[in-house]
């Protein structure tokens, strides 16, 4: 029973922290358009846009300046030494 609740807690506590979003804009973008976000490094965009539970990674996926043009939000945020944007 003990395990059970301890699995059933880890799996809820995991859906709360949401997914990776990926910068991979290759020029100017806005923080809020799909198009410049992916769920995955290099990959295609379209993601939802970040919010207070998504870890954000700007990397060498996404090299275009990042224009926050709205109250932005993030579980937390992650510069990669690869990444040449702004």
């Amino acid at each position: 029973m003990c395990m059970r609740l301890v699995a059933i807690l880890f799996l809820a506590l995991s859906a709360l922290q949401g997914a990776d979003r990926y910068w991979i804009a290759s020029s100017a973008g806005l923080w809020n358009d799909p198009a410049n976000w992916s769920t995955t490094s290099g990959g295609a965009g379209n993601a939802p846009v970040p919010t207070t539970n998504e870890v954000v990674y700007f990397n060498g996926s996404g090299t275009g300046n990042c224009t926050i043009n709205v109250a932005a939000s993030a579980g937390s945020l992650n510069l990669d030494g690869a990444f040449t944007g702004g």
